[in-house]
């Protein structure tokens, strides 16, 4: 589980004394007597596995590589210079096999 950590007191922000009370606005528990500090803290949150797991996706994702400039230009240039070649062939297999697959998750429904 993964714990953040959040400051231990927290004070009301000022409100606006003219402004109708929201029946949906959370309130505040009273100040205790001693010190001035409020009778609750709070030291730290503890995150769902869900939101570890879209964290961790999260991070994943981000080091993944991006798109490779480079690489796109020189395939350019080929297919301009006439020097790129498609393998139809390989299309293809890999066209069929891609159907295959799908064929075969529908099955497993």
């Amino acid at each position: 589980m993964i714990k953040i950590q959040v400051p231990r007191t927290i004070e009301p922000q000022a409100r606006d004394t003219n402004a109708m009370p929201e029946a949906s606005e959370p309130q505040l528990p009273a100040k205790s007597q001693e010190a001035d500090q409020p009778s609750w803290s709070m030291s730290d949150v503890s995150l769902s596995e869900s939101a570890q797991q879209i964290s961790s996706l999260e991070k994943k994702l981000k080091a993944l590589p991006g798109i490779n400039l480079s690489r796109i230009e020189a395939i350019r240039e080929d297919i301009i210079g006439g020097a790129y070649i498609v393998d139809a062939e390989k299309i293809v297999s890999s066209l069929l096999s891609l159907e295959r697959s799908f064929v075969s998750q529908g099955a497993n429904s």
